[in-house]
């Protein structure tokens, strides 16, 4: 899609809070090209990430609702 339907809320550099918009997409283009609608987590300091909860596949979410729990160093 190159871009088309995506939204990018974060500069690099940024310090960032919790709930804080990052990113955004239009869900029903995506599909309508095929995509499909997976959760995508990424950790802009991944070092200090010491442990992370097991995150269950083809699971359900809801806005707002915890996908993982991640300890950090």
């Amino acid at each position: 899609m190159r871009g088309e339907g995506f939204g990018s809320y974060y500069d690099d550099g940024q310090t960032v809070k919790k709930g804080e918009l990052l990113l955004e997409f239009d869900r029903d283009l995506a599909l309508k090209n095929g995509y499909k609608d997976t959760i995508v987590i990424f950790y802009t300091q991944p070092g200090r990430v010491e442990k992370i909860s097991k995150i269950s596949a083809g699971k359900i979410v809801e806005h707002g609702q915890k996908v993982a729990d991640v300890r950090f160093k």
